[in-house]
């Protein structure tokens, strides 16, 4: 073999070397921009249920009688789920003014 040769094997190595190394990175980015993705999604819904939140807390307090009647008819005992469907309101929304409700006595009373 003639020094040409040996160079050109020598350089076919190396890209060979550095082929390896480029898919080896790209493997690893590739978990890392799933990690990425799931966490991107994850915070997308904390967004989507703290503006669902703030939205329920100012119809709340823009609309108190909504409020008082859904605190009476829980204090007459009726469950939840017939609340919701006789007041026609999504169960989700009627919780959250459930959970406002109990913060605001919690911070009232101090308790």
């Amino acid at each position: 073999m003639q020094m040409a040769d040996y160079i050109i094997l020598g350089a076919l190595l190396l890209l060979v070397l550095i082929l390896v190394a480029l898919l080896r990175t790209n493997g690893s980015l590739k978990k890392e921009n799933g990690k990425l993705r799931e966490l991107l999604r994850t915070k997308e819904k904390m967004i989507e249920k703290l503006e669902d939140s703030k939205i329920i807390i100012k119809e709340t307090t823009d609309n108190p009688s909504l409020h008082n009647e859904i605190v009476s008819l829980l204090g007459t005992g009726e469950s939840k789920e017939a609340i919701s469907e006789k007041l026609n309101i999504p169960l989700s929304k009627l919780e959250l003014i459930v959970k406002f409700d109990a913060i605001k006595k919690e911070k009232r009373f101090g308790v």
